[in-house]
Formats: structure tokens, sequence, C-alpha cells
């Protein structure tokens, strides 16, 4: 066979296509490196590949028999070892902390796809999988995952949750207002932690507005934290 062409340098675990110059009336037999796995469709191999790589060969037969191999070397790096260590669990009025833990050095944090390097457990009592993605020398990319997990820790008395009240929700424009038992700090938060709004609310008995015609549908988290320091908080659900 002739024009045999592929990638010659890959990551394990990665997927590949080698193909030829077909020649009518001729098949072609595909041999892979130890450890590879591959579908034929042609005159082509789609593989996924495995370290240390090795001899990729093919062999044309046609009604005179078999011809000479034609081959092609290549060379497979292994990924990176990535680990991340557990988070400690978090209370919902801890304050944002840079996330740290990820090993080896020099990799990205994300949560949902989200770059963040900082993590505010103020979005609400949930888990949080937080994803630490390395990309080494060769190029070749690994990544680990651990759960965040924020709680109430309502037995602080101090930081007791209060109730807030947010209508109307699920919201599709307009106003969201918020009802809370005294003057504090407003905070909406998006899926990925950033913030979206803030307002003051200004006392008892008063309603506050947060207009969400600039938002995206989705699901968001809306927090209250007291002058006292008392903390409350709601899921608040946009659509359009």
């Amino acid at each position: 066979p002739s024009g045999l062409t592929g990638p010659l340098a890959l990551c394990a675990g990665e997927n590949a296509t080698f193909s030829l110059d077909a020649v009518a009336g001729e098949t072609y037999a595909w041999e892979l490196p130890a450890a590879w796995s591959g579908d034929v469709s042609g005159d082509s191999i789609n593989v996924v590949v495995a370290a240390p790589g090795g001899t990729l060969t093919v062999v044309g037969t046609n009604s005179c028999g078999a011809g000479t191999a034609a081959s092609i070397e290549v060379v497979t790096a292994p990924l990176p070892e990535v680990l991340l260590n557990e988070f400690a669990l978090l209370c919902v009025y801890n304050a944002p902390f840079t996330l740290t833990g990820g090993t080896p050095a020099g990799g990205n944090y994300t949560f949902n796809g989200v770059p963040i390097t900082s993590f505010n457990p103020i979005v609400g009592i949930g888990s949080y999988p937080i994803t630490y993605t390395v990309v080494d020398t060769n190029g070749c990319t690994a990544s680990a995952t651990q759960v965040l997990e924020v709680d109430a820790c309502a037995g602080i008395e101090e930081n007791s949750l209060v109730d807030l009240r947010v209508h109307p929700n699920p919201a599709n424009s307009g106003m969201l207002f918020v009802d809370a038992p005294g003057p504090g700090d407003l905070v909406l938060f998006d899926a990925a932690g950033r913030v979206a709004l803030q307002a003051r609310h200004d006392g008892v008995g008063l309603s506050s507005s947060l207009s969400i015609e600039r938002l995206s549908p989705g699901s968001y988290v809306l927090t209250y934290r007291s002058l006292a320091g008392e903390v409350g908080h709601a899921r608040v659900i946009v659509g359009r």
C-alpha cells in the first residue's frame, strides 16, 4: 500500500485516524501496536492509542496475493498523573477562598466547564464538582475531580440561617422581589459562583427588587447577609 499517513506523536487514550491510497480491487489488513484498538473503514482505520506506542502495519491483497507491508512508527506519550485533594466541608457563611490541592502544579480549576481560581460558599448549600486539569510538556491532558460540599452549618448560633422569601420564582422577566427580616446585603450568584446582581435590603416590611432582564436563563442562588452576620439563601430559576 502507498500513501500511508497519520499522526506520528499522540497521547495515550487519544483517538486518531490512519489512511492510505486505496487501489481498486485491493483489500487491506491492519496490524496495530499492543493495547491499541481500532475500527477499519475502507482505506482508513480509526484507533484509540495506548502508551508507549509502536509500529502500525497494513498489508494489501489483490487477486495475485498479498503484497509488501507498509508501516508507520508512532510515539505515544503517557498521560500526566493528576491528583486533587479532598476539600474540607464548607459553611455558606465562610469567606471565599482560593482553590488549591491539585498536583502537579500549573493546572487549571474548572466548575461546570468554567475556569475559576476561587470559590465562594455563599452560592448556597449543595455539592459542587471541581475539576483540576493539567496539560504537560507533551501536550497530553489529564484531570481529577473532587466534590466540594457546602452545608448550612446552622448549629452555629451567630451565623444561623434566616427566612428569605423570593417572588416570583421561577421568574421569566421583569423584577425579582425579595423579603428579608432586616437590613442587609443581597447578592445573586450564577451557577459558576460569579456575582450576577447585587442590592441592599433596607428593612423589615419592605421588599427589595432586582431586575432580571439581562440575566441568561438558568439556575441562580440568592444570598442575604444581615448586619448581624445572619445568612439566608434561596435558589432562583430564571426562564424565558
